[in-house]
């Protein structure tokens, strides 16, 4: 009876074992130290262009003839002239320029020469008011004129106004040779004088196209088509803005991401890197972040939008050269310091429970399922935790409510 009675609780003890393994293995890991470690964080898929670190676009300014000097993919070095550029009509422009500096040149002659004029005119009347009031002061000494209270009055009377026809001839005189004081004319006709002298070196000139750097001159798609069998130098026609070509330095290449996902916003941009699929069976070309710059939108809706730039790793350079000028698909992830391990948000809000869920954030319930742990990054899908201080601690998770 006692046998039959402990097989009996035997065989409930291991129903009961079996039940309590089953009940374990689909609550699934609570542990963080049950969740896999990992290095980086996965964020976001992204697409952004791909191109040459350096790059330069040739864009004609007018219409006209267009030398060039180098063929297509040639290098160039910095400061080397690789087009020369030659108005349409240079030869009308330069004969009108050069009438109209003539014109204003004789202008500004005439307006010198009346200046000259008038000066000469002002210091001639001051000096014959002088010698009339030498006369006059000389004539008020006369024993008659002082011995005649009328003849003396009348006298006394022209010498004062000679007095002030005098002082305002020499206010006058003063302004007008004063250097730091130019007659409006002159000024005026100087300015335009300048500006077309700035036109007509313009105009007399041919443009230059210069590199800015060491590098390699590319034709446009369309240059290409029409003209990249021909053998340099010779010319083209080109219209106002078209898009002749550019120069590369095509020694390192980046990836410019203008429309990317808010989640990147809230991520320690420094610890950003990419990696961007080639082919099956290949590994990715990876990129780290580098800057974020303030460009022009090339759309409506704004002048400027923030874009993330990504360097290529100078290893995958080769492989990144044929993507240059395209659009590129890849992912973003997150670089971890160590002892931080994945979980999954699912897993999260499965051991937070309803009631928290609903009044606190990611940080929030990581504290509140292990107080000994810190969120270190979210990402898509997983969140990366670590201890806060021991390694060796092992936080349990808080019953759910």
């Amino acid at each position: 009876m006692m046998i039959r009675f402990t097989a009996k609780c035997s065989l409930l003890i291991v129903y009961l074992t079996l039940i309590c393994a089953v009940w374990a293995k689909d609550a699934g890991p609570t542990q963080l130290q049950d969740f896999p470690e990992a290095t980086k964080l996965w964020l976001s898929h992204v697409q952004g262009g791909l191109g040459p670190t350096k790059q330069e676009a040739f864009i004609s300014e007018g219409s006209g003839t267009l030398r060039i000097l180098k063929n297509h993919g040639e290098t160039v070095k910095k400061s080397e002239v690789y087009a020369i550029f030659r108005p349409e009509n240079l030869e009308l422009e330069q004969r009108s320029v050069a009438s109209e500096r003539t014109l204003l040149s004789s202008k500004i002659e005439e307006a010198r020469t009346a200046r000259e004029e008038k000066l000469i005119a002002s210091e001639t009347q001051v000096a014959e008011i002088k010698a009339v009031l030498q006369d006059l002061k000389a004539a008020s000494q006369v024993q008659q004129v002082k011995s005649d209270p009328i003849l003396r009055e009348q006298l006394q009377s022209s010498i004062s106004d000679k007095k002030e026809q005098l002082a305002r001839l020499e206010t006058r005189l003063k302004t007008q040779s004063d250097p730091k004081i130019i007659d409006s004319e002159v000024e005026q006709l100087k300015i335009a004088h300048e500006r077309i002298e700035l036109e007509f070196v313009n105009a007399t000139k041919n443009a230059e196209k210069r590199a800015l750097f060491d590098g390699a001159f590319l034709l446009s798609t369309e240059m290409v088509a029409e003209h990249g069998s021909k053998k340099a130098p010779y010319d083209i026609w080109v219209e106002p803005t078209q898009l002749v070509g550019r120069t590369i330095d095509d020694s390192s290449y980046e990836i410019s991401i203008a429309q990317y996902p808010a989640i990147l916003n809230q991520s320690r941009l420094e610890s950003l890197a990419m990696e961007i699929p080639i082919r099956a069976n290949e590994p990715p070309i990876t990129a780290k972040y580098l800057e974020t710059k303030n460009v022009p939108k090339t759309g409506r809706g704004g002048n400027e939008e923030r874009v993330l730039i990504f360097q290529i790793n100078p290893a995958d350079r080769e492989r990144a050269a044929p993507l240059a000028g395209t659009t590129s698909l890849g992912q973003i992830y997150q670089t971890l310091p160590p002892g931080c391990h994945l979980v999954p948000k699912t897993k999260i809000a499965e051991l937070i429970g309803n009631k928290e869920k609903q009044t606190g954030g990611w940080s929030t319930y990581v504290d509140a399922i292990w107080p000994d742990c810190e969120l270190v990054a979210s990402g898509h899908l997983h969140l990366a935790i670590r201890l806060k201080n021991s390694e060796s601690a092992k936080p349990q998770p808080k019953p759910s409510k």
